[in-house]
C-alpha cells in the first residue's frame, strides 16, 4: 500500500490460505484461481489494455574525437565578437552562441543514433539486419543456416562490446564514481529505471505517450512549487547584521575566464541551448576574451541573457509507486556556458558571502571546506560527549518541503541587499531570480513551456549559494529554545544536552517548543516543513525515546551503538569486495 499497489487474487491458493498474490498498480489487472499443480493453485493474471508500439528515436551527435580542434581555435580567433559591447546582452548572448555552434556544424562530423529503451547496447545495425535476415527466412529451407550465422554475428558483436566496456574500465580511475557505476552495471547490480512508465491522471485514465506525460508532469510540478502565504509575526521583521555594500571596481579578468570555461566537466549534460562542456573547454584559450567582454556587459548592464532562464526539466523517481506525478521530483538543466558565467561572476561574492558569516556557522553544505561528514563528525562527537558526561540528548528532525523550489524572491532580495555583496553583483541576482521558464522532457518529448519564479533554481551555480543565504536566520528560531543546529543544505536537524535526571516529559515539551518557533520562522519566510520527515528521539544510556533515525545518510539508534549502520555498512563493502 506505501508503493501504491493493490492485491489481486481474493481466492485461497493453497488449502485454506492465500499465500501466492499478484501485486499491481494497474486497475484493469484482474486475476483468476486455477486447478492445483502440486501442493499450489496456479494464478492467471490478466490484463486489458493494448502495449503502445514503440519506436527508436534518432538523433544527431558531433564525433568530437575527430574533430580538428587546431582549425577550429584558428578560425574562433579570427570572428570578430564586437558586437558583444554594441548589442543588448540578450542578443550578445544569442550571437555568441550562435556562432559558437556555426563553427562547430563546420568543423565537426555529425552521426546519427537510435535510441530505443528496450535494447541492449551491444544490438548494433549489423545484428538488426541478421535478425531481420533469420526472421523472413522463417519456413525456408535456409532458416537453420540464417540462425546459426544469426546466432554468430550477435556473438560477434557482444564480444567486441565487451572488450570495448573493459578497455572502457581500464580507463578509469579506480575507485572514482564512474568506476563503480560501471561495476555495479557490470555485476548487474541495482539500477534505477530512467524510463517513464505509464502515468495515472486525477481522472483515472492513464497516460502512455511522451507529450502527454511530459505536460502531465508540467502540470503536476507547477502545483507542487507554489510560494505559501506569508503570514505576520515576530520572525517577519528580524534581520542579519547590516553591511555597507561595496560599490568598488570589480576585475574582470580572462585568463579566469579561460580557467572556469576549461574547467567544465565533460560528463554533465547539455542545456537548451546546445553548447556542449566539451566544445567551451576544447576552444577555451580563444572563447575566454569575447567570454570576458559579455561578463563586463552583464556587470555594467544589470541583465541576465533570457536565453539563459530556459530550463529543461527531467523527471526523477523519488519514493512510492511510479505511476503517480507527484511521486516524482524535477531535475533542472540549465546552459552550460550559463554555469561557467555564473562560476566566473561568483568569484566577486560567493567567498565573501562564506567568511561573513552570511551562511550561518552551523551550514556545511556548497561551503568551502565543510562537507556532510563534517556534520556526521560535529554531531556524533557532541552526542558522545553528552552521554559520557551521564547527560542524555533530545533531537529533533526536519526538512523543508520543497526547499529550493519554493523560496520568496522578495524575502530573498532584502537579505541580499543586507550582506557584503557589490550592488552590481546585486542588480545581476536580481533580474537572474526572476523571468524564468521550464519545460519538462520525457523520451524526447517536451511539455508546454511554463513560468519558473520564487525559487532559488536547482542546476544552477548560484542557487545553492543563495539557499544557504536564505535559509541562514533559521537558526534563530532553535537558538531561542536553548537548542544547537546542524544544517546540510535544506536538512536542518537540532539537538539539546539534558541531565539524564530530567524525565522524558519535559524533555518532549522542549523539543515541540522548538518545532512550534521553527515554524513560526517557516510562516514568516513562506517555508513548510514536511510533517513526514519529522521526527523526535531521545538519545540516552538508559531511557532513550523514539525509534533510529537516519541523520545525513547515517544510521543511528538511540544508544549509539551504531550496529544498524555496521550492517549496511557491511552489505554494501560486500558486492564492492567481491
Amino acid at each position: 500500500m506505501e508503493n501504491g499497489l493493490h492485491q489481486a487474487v481474493k481466492e485461497p491458493t493453497r488449502g485454506d490460505y492465500l499465500l501466492d498474490l499478484v501485486l499491481t498498480d494497474l486497475d484493469e489487472v484482474t486475476a483468476r484461481v486455477l486447478p492445483c499443480i502440486a501442493d499450489h493453485h496456479g494464478v492467471l493474471a490478466k490484463c486489458t489494455f493494448s502495449v503502445d508500439a514503440f519506436t527508436p528515436r534518432a538523433r544527431s551527435v558531433w564525433n568530437f574525437r575527430s574533430a580538428d580542434w587546431i582549425a577550429m581555435c584558428e578560425h574562433v580567433a579570427s570572428l570578430d565578437f564586437s558586437f558583444i559591447e554594441l548589442e543588448s546582452v540578450d542578443m550578445s548572448a544569442q550571437k555568441f552562441t550562435d556562432m559558437i555552434l556555426s563553427v562547430c556544424d563546420t568543423f565537426v562530423s555529425k552521426r546519427t543514433l537510435l535510441e530505443g529503451a528496450c535494447s541492449h547496447p551491444w544490438i548494433t545495425e549489423r545484428c538488426r539486419l541478421a535478425l531481420a535476415e533469420k526472421h523472413n527466412a522463417y519456413g525456408t529451407e535456409d532458416y537453420a543456416a540464417k540462425c546459426v550465422s544469426c546466432s554468430l554475428v550477435l556473438k560477434e558483436e557482444f564480444d567486441s562490446y565487451v572488450v570495448a566496456v573493459k578497455k572502457r574500465l581500464s580507463r578509469l580511475r579506480p575507485g572514482s564514481k564512474h568506476f563503480w557505476s560501471l561495476s555495479k552495471k557490470l555485476l548487474l547490480g541495482a539500477v534505477k529505471a530512467t524510463v517513464i512508465p505509464a502515468l495515472k491522471s486525477q481522472d483515472g485514465s492513464w497516460v502512455r505517450l511522451p507529450s502527454e506525460k511530459a505536460n502531465l508532469f508540467a502540470d503536476t510540478f507547477r502545483e507542487k512549487w507554489f510560494l505559501p502565504l506569508e503570514q505576520q509575526n515576530l520572525y517577519s521583521f528580524q534581520g542579519t547584521r547590516e553591511y555597507v555594500q561595496q560599490r568598488h571596481f570589480l576585475q574582470i579578468r580572462s585568463r579566469s575566464a579561460r580557467f572556469y570555461l576549461s574547467s567544465l566537466e565533460c560528463a554533465s549534460s547539455t542545456g537548451p541551448d546546445g553548447l556542449p562542456t566539451i566544445l567551451l573547454r576544447g576552444l577555451a584559450s580563444v572563447l575566454c576574451f569575447p567570454f570576458a567582454r559579455l561578463a563586463r556587459r552583464i556587470l555594467d548592464t544589470g541583465k541576465w541573457p533570457c536565453l539563459w532562464k530556459v530550463h529543461w526539466i527531467c523527471p526523477l523517481h523519488k519514493r512510492k509507486s511510479r505511476s503517480v506525478a507527484e511521486n516524482y521530483r524535477g531535475l533542472q538543466i540549465t546552459s552550460q556556458l550559463s554555469k561557467a558565467m555564473e562560476r566566473f561572476l561568483g568569484v566577486h561574492f560567493l567567498p565573501q558571502l562564506s567568511w561573513s558569516g552570511s551562511f550561518g556557522t552551523n551550514q556545511f553544505a556548497y561551503r568551502r571546506f565543510h562537507g556532510a561528514r563534517d556534520a556526521t563528525l560535529f554531531v556524533v562527537l557532541s552526542w558522545l560527549r553528552a552521554l559520557a558526561t551521564g547527560n542524555k540528548v533530545g533531537v529533533y528532525c526536519s526538512d523543508v518541503m520543497s526547499a529550493f523550489d519554493r523560496v520568496s524572491t522578495l524575502k530573498l532580495l532584502e537579505k541580499l541587499r543586507r550582506s557584503v555583496i557589490h550592488s552590481s553583483v546585486v542588480d545581476v541576482i536580481a533580474d537572474w531570480l526572476v523571468g524564468r521558464r521550464g519545460e519538462v522532457i520525457v523520451q524526447g518529448a517536451s511539455s508546454v513551456s511554463f513560468p519558473l519564479s520564487n525559487m532559488t533554481y536547482q542546476g544552477t551555480v548560484w542557487g545553492p549559494p543563495l539557499w544557504n543565504l536564505f535559509f541562514a536566520d533559521a537558526p534563530l528560531a532553535l537558538r531561542k529554545c536553548a537548542f544547537q543546529e546542524v544544517i546540510y543544505a535544506d536538512d536542518l536537524n537540532a539537538f539539546r544536552v539534558f541531565l539524564n535526571s530530567v524525565s522524558n516529559d519535559f524533555v518532549l515539551s522542549q523539543l515541540r517548543r522548538c518545532q512550534f518557533e521553527l515554524h513560526q520562522w517557516g510562516a514568516a519566510n513562506c517555508v513548510t516543513f514536511d510533517s513526514e520527515k519529522e521526527s523526535f528521539h531521545i538519545i540516552s544510556r538508559s531511557s532513550s525515546f523514539g525509534s533510529s533515525f537516519r541523520l545525513l545518510g547515517v544510521q543511528f539508534d538511540l544508544q549509539l551503538t551504531m550496529q544498524e549502520a555496521i550492517g549496511e555498512c557491511a552489505v554494501e563493502g560486500h558486492w564492492r569486495l567481491s
